[in-house]
Formats: structure tokens, sequence, C-alpha cells
């Protein structure tokens, strides 16, 4: 088997040597663990703790190959062995092909020769490698005697780079890029269509799972979005022919709005069924039962006895944590409250917020809202100068502001998280997660709910949507792939010194929250507003053709390589839009009922029509009301339409099961086949 290399880097002031492009290519499949340089005071000190490291690597069966100076570094070179790489396979269950049955079994050492091509370099991917060699390095452990001068232990952790990162000596643990591989992968990929079967393979080979299902459920998505996209299309085409006819009256969008939702149910459960029939053929469907929870090293609290184990551990009381909790909710309240105010300014400056609008007491500002007046700079109806160009900056701005406001909101996010103390990196990444996707989604959103429920102007509403999605996926493609790939080639010129390991570590982190977050919130434009842009769909369909690839570049060449972590499922992401989708139901049906007139057209008796002022602001020139006294049948109406598609949702979920016969029966049998090996090891014993 290829033996698996490691970079643990160590900070300190030392002499220059420069290092050859031919030696950063021996760092294939490796790490850079790097060391703080203020926590070593003194270069014998540095090399104290390179000799301890070096003691402790040895004794798990993990290689010292090379020792570097660099300029503030020292970089050890090491291997992890074929026998140190298949033990830990064994402790986290891996799935390796039977050689006599050709199927997937869980790894065992002590049957290794059961196993296809187990002494070949195939047996395992990179990524498996790569997480197997993490795993090997994260457990190595040292005794109290050993380090009682150096680090402070307790008897529930004793693993030196897991107490090293929580005492600051260790910064991170960066996985480095295969550079032959990487570009083959990308070649490889870049002329493929994101839609065609066996795409993602190659990805999870180099990646791993959670980086290959973001890419797999991207595959899905796109091939979904061909439906809603072209009906959608087609819908648009239809209504062009006629002028009388648009989304506010056309008797289609009501059957568009059921098939949406309709298709949104099916999109989600398909998912799920596809998701784990993906990691059953990849062999990460056991991963949750098999791998241990992780923790995080920066936890602390009280040390304690535990009652069940006896051993010293941290604990942190749950009271202290909800004061925390507490903290941050208010924090977060007082954001929203700024993303809120720049949409009032941002909707007062594009007219749509007006002296006749509702609660224009207190968001109505006339010395802004002056600038969309008939003739002004920024007329909607294009009266003023540049009429194809100004009208379209408050709403860009507004587009760039929201970026700003979700960067600051990232740090602050993360500290209030890291704040909260949480013990396991799971529940520190789920309320991250929540945190962020909240706020970014509020400030996406928010305009659009306020025009679609307050203002019920179906004409403003559309023409927002559209230039949100168009502003925000142009800015996307921009700030993440463009802008960081020509700032480092910039950086390349001017520190031409560095060598390629240094630029690689120099790199941004990869953060596939980004770009779950920014599918999901496209997920919402197209499902939450279907009856107002039907568009949406087809836009999303080429939007994301083109997404992909910038996302697989991006990671190439951009930002550093992610770990490699198995995983069965895409959680929290896919509980969020489940929650999407309800929501989704809840606002098509009043969009349907109260914003536009498509209802209108089914039960004319049950209206009025009323003249608006939203006209002199590229707004509707009419608005219908309720009739008197038909109010409540209107409510009836929409209700019963509501339940009509839960009911729908409900019965679909019941009957349709979330893991396919085939996955389930494979499970069982790895579970039997799993117990028979352990059970013939225990009799040989």
């Amino acid at each position: 088997m290829n033996r698996q290399y490691i970079r643990i880097i160590f900070s300190k002031k030392g002499r220059k040597e420069k290092k050859s492009f031919k030696d950063f290519f021996e760092t294939i499949m490796s790490f850079a663990i790097c060391f703080a340089k203020k926590k070593f005071t003194k270069k014998e000190d540095v090399l104290q703790y390179v000799n301890f490291v070096k003691k402790n690597l040895i004794k798990c069966n993990v290689n010292v190959m090379k020792e570097e100076d660099s300029p503030d570094e020292i970089i050890l070179t090491v291997k992890g062995t074929q026998v140190s790489l298949e033990k830990k396979a064994a402790e986290e269950g891996y799935l390796k092909k039977n050689l006599k049955t050709g199927e997937l079994d869980v790894f065992v050492v002590s049957k290794r020769n059961i196993f296809k091509d187990v002494d070949k370099e195939s047996f395992m991917s990179d990524s498996e490698k790569m997480s197997l060699l993490y795993s090997v390095l994260d457990d190595i452990c040292v005794d109290f005697e050993e380090v009682k001068n150096i680090l402070p232990l307790t008897d529930d952790d004793t693993r030196l780079l897991h107490v090293s990162k929580r005492e600051g000596k260790i910064i991170d643990v960066i996985p480095l890029h295969s550079n032959p591989e990487k570009i083959k992968l990308w070649k490889r990929n870049f002329m493929k269509t994101p839609i065609v079967d066996g795409y993602v393979n190659p990805i999870h080979e180099y990646y791993g799972s959670e980086v290959a299902l973001y890419f797999a459920w991207m595959n899905h998505y796109i091939r979904w979005l061909s439906a809603p996209g072209l009906l959608g299309f087609f819908i648009w085409l239809h209504n062009k022919k006629d002028d009388s006819v648009s989304v506010d009256n056309s008797y289609l969008l009501p059957l568009f709005t059921i098939f949406m939702v309709c298709w949104a149910v099916l999109f989600i459960q398909f998912w799920k069924r596809k998701c784990a029939l993906t990691t059953s053929d990849w062999g990460d469907d056991l991963t949750s039962e098999c791998c241990c929870t992780q923790y995080l090293p920066d936890f602390s609290g009280e040390l304690r006895e535990c009652p069940i184990t006896g051993k010293t551990v941290f604990f942190y009381p749950l009271h202290k944590r909800y004061l925390k909790y507490l903290k941050s909710i208010i924090v977060t309240f007082g954001m929203l409250i700024v993303a809120f105010s720049v949409m009032v300014i941002s909707l007062n400056f594009q007219g749509y917020i007006h002296e006749h609008s509702y609660g224009s007491s207190f968001l109505h500002f006339p010395k802004i809202q002056q600038f969309s007046n008939p003739g002004a700079i920024f007329d909607p109806r294009g009266g003023g100068p540049c009429p194809n160009l100004l009208p379209l900056v408050p709403c860009v701005v507004h587009s760039i502001i929201i970026a700003i406001l979700n960067g600051k909101y990232r740090s602050i996010a993360m500290k209030l998280t890291c704040n909260e103390n949480h013990e396991k990196r799971e529940d520190f990444e789920h309320s991250l997660i929540v945190k962020r996707f909240f706020f970014e989604a509020f400030d996406s959103y928010i305009a659009l709910f306020f025009l679609a429920i307050v203002q019920a102007d179906h004409i403003l509403l559309r023409a927002e949507l559209f230039a949100l999605y168009t502003a925000d996926s142009l800015r996307r493609i921009f700030t993440e792939s463009v802008l960081p790939y020509i700032l480092m080639k910039r950086s390349r010129k001017k520190n031409k010194v560095h060598s390629p390991l240094v630029e690689e570590i120099q790199q941004p982190e990869y953060e596939q929250f980004d770009d779950y977050l920014e599918m999901v919130i496209q997920f919402g434009y197209v499902t939450l507003f279907a009856s107002a842009f039907p568009l949406a769909g087809i836009l999303s369909l080429v939007s994301n053709l083109i997404e992909v690839r910038n996302d697989l570049f991006k990671l190439t060449y951009v930002q550093r390589r992610p770990r490699c972590v198995r995983t069965d499922n895409i959680e929290p992401w896919l509980s969020i839009l489940q929650a999407l989708v309800w929501l989704s139901i809840m606002t098509n049906v009043y969009i349907f009922a109260f914003t536009t007139e498509q209802m209108m057209q089914l039960f004319p008796t049950l209206f009025t029509i009323e003249e608006s002022q939203d006209v002199s602001f590229g707004g509707s020139d009419h608005s219908h009301v309720l009739a008197e006294g038909k109010g409540q049948w209107v409510v009836i109406i929409a209700i019963a339409f509501e339940h009509a598609l839960i009911l729908f949702a409900k019965l679909f979920y019941a009957l349709v099961p979330d893991v396919p016969y085939s996955v389930r029966v494979e499970n069982k049998r790895r579970e039997y086949r799993h117990a028979q090996l352990i059970n013939n090891k225990l009799h040989m014993d």
C-alpha cells in the first residue's frame, strides 16, 4: 500500500532555507500541523517539543521520514504504515469489497486476506487514506508522567494533538493537496455535465463523502430543476403572447403553484433515497454507528468526577450555556434590526415605500424616497437619466450591503458560538449554522416578504426578486472564485520566495457552509415565491451549471484542501430544506389568494378593485381587496387549499420510505456479516 505522508509544522525563528519544487511533491497525501510561534520562547523549547512528538509518533506506527528548517518553522515529514491505517480502518468500520462474494463487508484486520486488492495501492482511496491518517495522529495519546511539565492532561483526554490545540501550541491541522491528483480531477470533471452518472465518484475518492455529498446534492438539484425550469419558461412564453395576461391574473399560475409544491416535496424525499443509495455504494452508510463522536479541543469547564466512568472530566453547567444562548439571541436580534433598516432604506430609494404605502407613517423617509419620484435619478419607470442603468443602482447596492452584513455577522456568529463552549463538534456546527442561516435568510428574504405580504404588489415583488436573484448570482461567482484567484496570483508575484507549501497553507479555508447556504437560499427563491416568479427555475438551472464548476475550481485552485470527513447525510441542511418546503406552501397560497389576482380569476365575486398609487413607482395601478362580507370565504378557500397541499405532503412522506428497500436489506446483511467476522475472530483468539 502507498504510505501516506504528514507534515507537522513547528513555528520558530530560524535560518532561511530554500526548497525545490520537487521537494514539495513529496508532500503528496500530507498534513501541515502548525504550532504557534508565541508558545515557544527559545529554540531549545521547539527542539524539545519536536523530539517529544517524534517519540510518540514512532510509538503509534507513524514513521518520521524527514526534518526540515524554514524561516519560521520546523517541518517533520512523517508517514503512516500499512499496519496503522488498516487498524484504524477496522476501528472505524470501513467497508471494503469481499474477494469471494464481490460485496462490501466491514473490514477486519484478522480477515484481511478475504478482501480484494488488500495489498495494492488502490485498496483505499485518497480520501480514505487521508481520513485514516488524520485519525491515527489525532488518537496519539501520552501519559501523565511524561508530559506533566508540558501539557495539562485529564483522565478523559490524553490525546497529544487535541490537548496541544486546547493549550494553543497547535494552531491548526491542514490537509495538503496532491497536486497531480487534484489537477487530474479538475480536468476530468470540468468538461463533464454535472448531471451525468458517475460525476461525483472521483470527487468522493479525492475529497471524501462530506464534500462529495454536496456535489451529489447539486447533481440531484440540477436534474430536478429541469422540470420546473422548462414549465415556468413555457408559462412565461404563453403569457407574453397576450398583453392582458400576466403573473397577476394568469390562470396557469395556480396550477404551477400546485406543481411547485408537489415538486419540492418529491425533490426532498427522492434526495433522501438517493443519498442513502449513494452512501451505501460508497460504503459510508454505517459511519454514524461506527465512528466516535468528535470533541472540540477548546471545550473548558470545571474538573469533576464522572458519575458513570469515575474519570475526571470537564463539566460545564447547562444554565451557563443558556445564558450564553440568550446573549447570542440579543446580539443576533440587534444585527437583524440593522438588516431591516437597510432594507427599508433600499425600498425607499427604489420608491417601493412611498407616502401611500402601508406603514408609511414610520417606514417612509421623504428625503430618501424623493430620488425615486417621476423624473428623478432612480425613477423605476425609467423617466430619469440613464433609464436602463440608474434604476438598478439601489438594488445592486442593497445586494452588496447584504453581502457585507453577512460577512460581518459571520465573524460575530463564530465568536458567539465559541463563547457558548460546546463540547462536541456536531453541536458547535449546528449552532453556528442555525445562527448564520437565520440571519442570512432574513437578510435575503425580508424585502420580498415585505412586498408580498405588506405591500401585496406582485409587480414590485417580481422586480425585486429578479434584481436580487441576478445580483446575488453574479456577486457569488465574482467574490468566490474570480477575485480570490486574481488576489492569489498577485500575491505569488509579490512573494516569489514563498514555497508552494507556504502558499497553500496561506490560502483561505474551505467553508462548505457557504456553498450549501447559497443553494438553500436559491431553493427558497424557487419555491417560496413560485407563483410570482416562474422563471426562477430556468434561471437557477443555468446558474447552477456554472456554479458547480465554480465550486470545483474554488476547491482546486483557490482554497485549502478540506479535511476528508465521512458522513452519510447532509444534515442540518436537509432539515432546513424541509422547513422551506412547508413554508413555501403558506407563502404560495398567500400570494395566490391575497398578493396576486389569481384567486380572483376563479372567484371574481369575492373581490373588488381599488386604485393603487404604486403605479407611479413601477408597481401595479390597482389592487384587489376583499368584497364586503366575503372575507371569510376567501380565508376558507385559502386554508382548504393550504391543508390539501399539506395533506399531500404528509401522505407522500408516509407512503414513500426515506431509505430504499435494497439499501435496508444491504445494511442488515453488512451488520450480520460484521457480527460473523467478529465472532470468528473471538473463537480464533
